[in-house]
């Protein structure tokens, strides 16, 4: 296996440390890396590219539900939900909810499925306490 030579590690840590502290190319913030942008001009870049949304009307969804997943209303990070067949915007959900949804493809059949089996097996728990 190759290793790059100390001169070359060198060159990459001083090109990085070069811009460390500089204005971002958009807004005048300082840098926090190599691309020329800070952090929430990246951030607002993705949003808009990705959602059709900016990062203050993202803030302003999750503000809407108070900050709380849509469905199991918990205070965690948020993420933007949205129809991958339609690409609209349906809310701000955690990673786990969020996760559930994009694991079944949105399929609501198999998501109602899921509900009933956990229905009967509390159901049928809660017989085998009775019987205990």
């Amino acid at each position: 296996m190759a290793f790059p030579n100390n001169d070359r590690i060198k060159a990459i840590s001083e090109k990085r440390s070069w811009y460390i502290g500089k204005p971002c190319k958009n807004c005048s913030n300082v840098k926090k890396d190599i691309k020329g942008a800070c952090l929430k001009c990246k951030s607002n870049w993705h949003f808009i590219n990705k959602y059709g949304i900016s990062l203050e009307e993202r803030n302003e969804l999750a503000k809407s539900q108070n900050n709380l997943c849509a469905i199991c209303f918990r205070k965690v990070e948020l993420l933007v939900d949205h129809d991958h067949k339609t690409n609209i915007i349906r809310g701000m959900l955690c990673n786990a909810c969020n996760g559930i949804l994009g694991i079944y493809n949105d399929n609501i059949d198999i998501l109602k499925n899921a509900i009933n089996y956990l229905i009967a097996s509390s159901n049928e728990s809660m017989r085998e306490n009775v019987r205990s």
